[in-house]
């Protein structure tokens, strides 16, 4: 993996659908994004992040998610998630998670992701004996 820097960022822009509201067991709880939603998100802004820095025989796969639900978003609005790059130690990169409302700039969520650097052979061999 190419040295990445603290700062470097990944972004993706979301408008919150239907699909996306809190639903358990079928049935949906509340008719606004759902926190798992915004942990997906997180995920997919952490990797766009790194995905760059990663070298031909590197991957990576998340370790931690913590999302913290500060104000709640409604079905048709645009969300931005930002993942900034905080540090990276011994194959370990952790990104400060940031979701806010494109329109009004309002803080939605915030939080980290943390991706483990891996060889693309060692995660391959770690698939393979996965628990059945």
């Amino acid at each position: 993996m190419t040295k990445i820097e603290p700062g470097i960022t990944g972004t993706v822009e979301v408008c919150v659908t239907p699909q996306m509201t809190a639903v358990l067991e079928g049935r949906e709880i509340h008719p606004v994004c759902s926190t798992f939603w915004l942990a997906y998100y997180a995920e997919v802004a952490a990797r766009r992040a790194i995905e760059p820095y990663l070298g031909a025989d590197d991957d990576a796969v998340g370790s931690i998610v913590e999302i913290r639900h500060q104000r709640m978003a409604a079905v048709g609005c645009n969300l931005l998630v930002t993942a900034t790059v905080a540090n990276f130690r011994a194959s370990r990169v952790q990104c400060i998670i940031t979701v806010t409302a494109k329109k009004t700039n309002t803080l939605i969520a915030e939080g980290i992701q943390e991706q483990v650097v891996i060889r693309k052979e060692a995660l391959k061999n770690k698939i393979a004996s996965a628990v059945k």
